[in-house]
């Protein structure tokens, strides 16, 4: 899906948004690309949306936030063999998307990301990009994914965007957990946002969340078993100039005052009280750290039986294996 629109239309959307015009062109386009990720055959099924893109696009009515990276897992459980060869065949035809879109694409690799950045020219005459990222390590999910059905941002084209996404107590699980491995000003308001919301909010989902979040936390962390006992008070101390530099080019221009305070007591008071992890959650901490991995104090019996063979907690245990027989040999 090329990018056609002019100047004057998207410097008309943004006024009436209160948005960048730069903002809302790239906001356009990653929803292009998007579309044609879920369209396309080279890619259907087989690339899933995940972190604040996929948040503010598909879980509120109305995006809190604009995002504007693509953060992706490789959809298919399969062996690494079938998984390189496939990896190989979305490269491929990735690289060609983005010559016919008009898209100068450089990227990296490493053993389990390929990490692109499309660069265009905006309608304003600077050089920006869109960055995609797609993990192909994290091939296998707690729960089947979603294909949600959206208008295209801003109502820039007629009919709906499909997006296979992960579901939601796994999106906002890895979400989390993202906060308390590095606490942006974006993870603080994406939390913020559904604090405010009825999103995953019964006592059920809110028990399956947290299972979720404490999955993800042992997950390519080897070295910290306390990682969600630390203090989330420490929010307070961010700097302004860190939600101002971060955060506030991604809200209207017009939003006021940013409440800072307000925002970080609202998340600490939701993740104090979402946090408390009962027997089972801390065992499972316990035993993975032990160097014994037991998905079924989580989840169900199929679902831990999948997990069994979940290449990020296989690759994870291997390191504290590791570690562990080092220390003892010293």
């Amino acid at each position: 899906m090329k990018f056609e629109l002019q100047k004057s239309e998207i410097q008309k959307i943004a006024a009436e948004h209160n948005y960048t015009v730069n903002n809302v062109e790239k906001v356009i386009r990653l929803s292009f690309i998007l579309n044609d990720l879920n369209t396309h055959t080279e890619f259907r099924g087989k690339l899933l949306l995940k972190g604040g893109t996929a948040i503010n696009l598909l879980a509120f009515a109305e995006p809190p936030r604009l995002s504007v990276d693509l953060d992706l897992d490789f959809a298919e459980n399969i062996s690494r063999e079938q998984m390189l060869e496939e990896r190989n065949k979305i490269n491929q035809a990735l690289i060609q998307y983005c010559q016919e879109n008009d898209y100068e694409v450089t990227q990296r690799k490493s053993f389990s990301l390929d990490s692109y950045s499309l660069y265009y020219i905006t309608v304003t005459g600077s050089k920006d990009k869109i960055k995609l990222d797609i993990n192909y390590h994290n091939r296998c999910h707690i729960l089947p994914y979603v294909i949600t059905q959206i208008p295209f941002p801003f109502s820039v084209k007629d009919g709906m965007l499909n997006v296979a996404h992960l579901a939601m107590p796994e999106l906002f699980g890895g979400k989390i957990k993202a906060f308390y491995e590095r606490c942006k000003p974006r993870d603080i308001y994406d939390i913020y946002s559904l604090a405010q919301s009825n999103i995953l909010s019964t006592p059920e989902e809110r028990a399956l969340l947290r299972k979720c979040i404490v999955f993800y936390s042992t997950l390519g962390n080897p070295d910290n078993p306390h990682l969600l006992k630390q203090d989330v008070r420490h929010i307070l101390k961010m700097p302004f100039q860190d939600v101002k530099a971060q955060l506030l080019p991604m809200l209207h221009i017009n939003a006021g005052k940013y409440p800072k305070d307000e925002i970080n007591h609202c998340v600490i008071n939701y993740l104090s009280t979402l946090m408390a992890l009962d027997e089972t959650e801390q065992k499972y901490i316990d035993e993975f750290y032990r160097g014994n991995y037991c998905p079924d104090l989580l989840f169900d019996n199929e679902t831990a039986i999948k997990l069994l063979d979940h290449p990020v907690a296989l690759r994870t245990q291997q390191q504290i294996m590791k570690d562990k027989d080092e220390i003892e040999s010293n």
